[in-house]
């Protein structure tokens, strides 16, 4: 059996839809799904209310950069 932590790696939108489909299995039960699967609550957290797809991890503004002297 293939776990999330290998899935994550293969696939992050396969990987989520395995936690939802636990989560739903549990009844919603965030503790135990996150101890089924072996990853935080956290993880579940952000699996259950965010989207599919991976998002950027670029900040969305940054300082502007001064220039060498």
């Amino acid at each position: 059996m293939i776990t999330y932590h290998e899935l994550r790696e293969i696939s992050p939108q396969k990987a989520r839809e395995l936690v939802r489909k636990v989560l739903e299995k549990q009844g919603g039960d965030v503790s135990k799904t996150a101890r089924v699967l072996h990853i935080s609550r956290h993880t579940v957290r952000r699996a259950r209310d965010g989207a599919l797809e991976d998002h950027s991890r670029r900040p969305l503004n940054s300082p502007t950069r001064q220039q060498a002297t």
